[in-house]
């Protein structure tokens, strides 16, 4: 017998929301495709993906600028091909595939994933960025381990302190997961599809909110400490045509509406819920 894996649960619940969609498979891909790799699709991948043009480079630290310009002047290109990147074809609905996946497996204790599949924003980038912080703050306030249904659901013996709550936003496609192990899983999902179906319809405090937006300003702020981290989100927002430390004043911006209408936005049709359940 094994402590319940995440990749059991999170295999299942990508599966119910996006079906055949690549988004559900393991970027780092299976035995079979990682033992195809030879020697030429390694170059051909490094030509299509890794060209100058399709690149940003972000360099972050106690660095002299006019030296790093000077050397990448002194720097020849390699020649260009005719390799291109495979187009992703991004998900612009939020219906599930599936509601609902089970399987059983050699585990401890049962545990339950559930999913919310969001919709792509539209609009400009701070558009699109506004869109996802408020979303991810509302998640984060009916969801998060400060919530009232997180203590609820510890006061009543449905989650234990493996509960989890996973968001991803991204441009092309987002989601969120929020599960536990537990030994009344079916009671659980239950419990947070109705957390979601009357979420929108549960006023918001203003206290909630200013907490909610003070942590994340505030994880913000901190995470500028942080070299490894200012890397790789300014290469992310480059990529959205929008600079980094714009994301503060965009966050400063949100209002309570914004979260209001974020989980108005949520419906039963957009969540999958998938149990790992104890071998018989």
């Amino acid at each position: 017998m094994i402590r319940i894996t995440c990749n059991i649960k999170h295999y299942l619940v990508l599966s119910a929301m996006y079906g055949d969609h690549p988004i559900k498979e393991d970027i780092l891909g299976t035995r079979e495709s990682i033992a195809a790799i030879d020697e030429s699709v390694l170059k051909h991948v490094h030509a299509a993906y890794y060209a100058p043009e399709r690149c940003s480079l972000i360099i972050v630290g106690d660095v002299d600028a006019q030296t790093i310009e000077n050397a990448l002047d002194d720097t020849p290109l390699p020649a260009k091909t005719s390799w291109r990147p495979a187009p992703f074809h991004a998900s612009n609905g939020a219906d599930v595939e599936t509601a609902y996946i089970e399987g059983s497996y050699d585990v401890l204790t049962p545990g339950l994933l559930l999913g919310i599949r969001r919709a792509l924003s539209n609009g400009d980038a701070q558009t699109r960025i506004k869109d996802r912080l408020a979303f991810s703050m509302a998640i984060d306030l009916m969801f998060g381990s400060s919530s009232t249904l997180y203590e609820r659901l510890m006061r009543e013996g449905l989650i234990n302190d493996s509960y989890g709550l996973d968001m991803t936003l991204e441009k092309e496609f987002g989601y969120v997961l929020i599960g536990s192990e537990t030994n009344n899983p079916d009671a659980l999902e239950d419990a947070l599809r109705h957390a979601v179906k009357t979420a929108s319809q549960t006023p918001i405090s203003d206290e909630d909110f200013e907490r909610v937006k003070r942590s994340n300003v505030g994880s913000f702020l901190m995470s500028l400490d942080s070299l490894s981290y200012l890397a790789h989100e300014m290469s992310r927002f480059v990529h959205e045509g929008l600079m980094f430390y714009d994301v503060l004043a965009i966050a400063q911006s949100i209002t309570k509406d914004d979260l209001t209408r974020a989980l108005q936005s949520i419906n039963a049709s957009h969540i999958s819920a998938s149990i790992a359940r104890m071998k018989a």
